[in-house]
């Protein structure tokens, strides 16, 4: 079968592969053995196979992958080696490779990554160490792994990062860490990665970040850091980051939001802050973020907004604050243009301020419920209307308690003139009375 291109052997509980077996393909492609029992690959046992391409060998028993297992696989760019138990690789187990692109390793029990393991790939751009328990990081783990772009190394069982870690992975475009219990991070551990766009930190337990850990990175477009333990926010931690554009922050225990501590990210678009324990929404919190679009604040315990606090986010068109402790929505946020703003499970005031604002808009309020009046507990806001506040009487009242003081003047001024007139118009009545009086008991005389 020598027009062979592509081999699927898979699930067929081989346990080993019987010297030969290949022969007479020389022309194949790609092989699946996913899915046997094989518990090891000699070297070798691919040296008849000089045009595979891609090779799969996942969830099978293979323990350990010995020196030169792959050394005459001169064209392979697709490796698959995960679920295996993988706990050993020999440091010159991928020499040969030297056009692979891709390595998988995931779901493997390999603890540490020792000194130059991926030895002999120069020309790897993604490797996946997905779910394979590894604690630790030898200093010149990825030493010559000057091409890649993608590392993931999701769900491990990490708790420091060292300086050394990730040291020469200049062109490293997306690099995933989320699911460790990394507690700890160098500040220098990201400073060969100025490449950098994606960086995953989420479901760690960073309690703090030192400042400038992320400096050197300006190619930098998405930072994740939830569920952490995060506490305090320093405008430090985002230098550098000018051209971020998403960052999370959701799921964190941060209280505050210190002014103008996002100026160092001027052109994010997405800001996610949802499931926190923020009470406050300063004036300047999102100081200097004119290009905001997205801003998610949901589930906090956010009591009080100043009334200017959004309005100089000029391309804000969705703001999230749900599930919060808003009793009332400051009308000066009408300001902003083509916002929606998502109220829902608040406890609102449906008052005639807040209806001005749902029927008259902008912002346009979404899917909040009256907490207050009575009458009105559980209405949602969009189905209420002034007839049901008596709003003209409310406004009028409104309006004469916040007049202003001229105003107030010119009043009195207008009320004491009309007490004048009207006295003076009693005085000539009483005077004509008095003189129609007189003239008659002269004539009867």
């Amino acid at each position: 079968m020598p027009s062979l291109e592509g081999l699927d052997l898979h699930l067929n509980t081989l346990s080993s592969i019987q010297d030969g077996a290949f022969n007479g393909l020389p022309n194949l492609q790609w092989l699946i053995l996913a899915g046997n029992e094989l518990s090891s690959i000699p070297s070798g046992e691919f040296r008849r196979l000089p045009n595979l391409t891609k090779l799969f060998i996942s969830h099978n028993s293979i323990s350990s992958i010995q020196t030169g297992a792959f050394e005459d696989l001169l064209n392979l760019d697709h490796l698959d080696l995960s679920a295996n138990g993988v706990s050993n690789i020999s440091r010159a187990a991928f020499s040969g490779l030297s056009r692979l692109r891709l390595l998988a390793l995931n779901d493997n029990d390999l603890n540490i990554i020792e000194d130059d393991t991926f030895q002999g790939v120069p020309n790897l751009e993604e490797l996946e160490l997905k779910s394979s328990k590894i604690n630790n990081i030898s200093p010149a783990a990825f030493r010559g792994l000057t091409q890649l772009r993608d590392l993931n190394l999701f769900k491990n069982r990490l708790v420091n990062i060292s300086a050394e870690s990730f040291r020469g992975l200049t062109k490293l475009s997306k690099l995933i860490l989320a699911t460790n219990r990394i507690s700890n991070i160098s500040r220098t551990a990201f400073r060969d990665l100025t490449n950098i766009s994606s960086l995953y930190l989420t479901a760690n337990m960073l309690e703090s970040i030192d400042d400038g850990l992320f400096d050197g990175m300006p190619g930098m477009n998405s930072l994740f850091l939830p569920g952490n333990q995060l506490r305090n926010m320093s405008r430090e931690w985002f230098k550098g980051l000018t051209q971020l554009r998403k960052l999370s922050l959701m799921w964190n225990h941060l209280e505050t939001i210190d002014d103008g501590v996002f100026e160092e990210v001027p052109n994010l678009v997405e800001l996610d802050l949802t499931i926190n324990l923020i009470r406050n929404i300063n004036r300047d919190a999102f100081r200097g973020l004119t290009k905001l679009t997205t801003l998610n604040l949901g589930n906090n315990k956010i009591q009080q907004i100043d009334a200017n606090a959004f309005t100089h986010l000029n391309h804000l068109n969705h703001l999230n604050l749900n599930e919060n402790l808003i009793t009332q929505f400051p009308t000066t946020s009408r300001e902003t243009q083509n916002l929606t703003i998502d109220l829902g499970n608040n406890p609102l005031i449906c008052d005639c301020q807040l209806i001005e604002i749902v029927q008259g808009g902008p912002p346009k309020l979404t899917l909040g419920v009256c907490n207050e009046p009575v009458k009105l507990k559980g209405r949602s806001i969009s189905s209420v209307i002034r007839a049901d506040l008596n709003c003209r009487t409310q406004i009028y009242e409104a309006s004469t308690s916040q007049a202003p003081a001229s105003q107030s003047t010119a009043s009195s001024t207008t009320e004491s003139s009309t007490f004048v007139y009207i006295g003076i118009g009693l005085g000539v009545v009483v005077l004509a009375v008095i003189t129609v009086a007189v003239f008659i008991i002269i004539k009867q005389k």
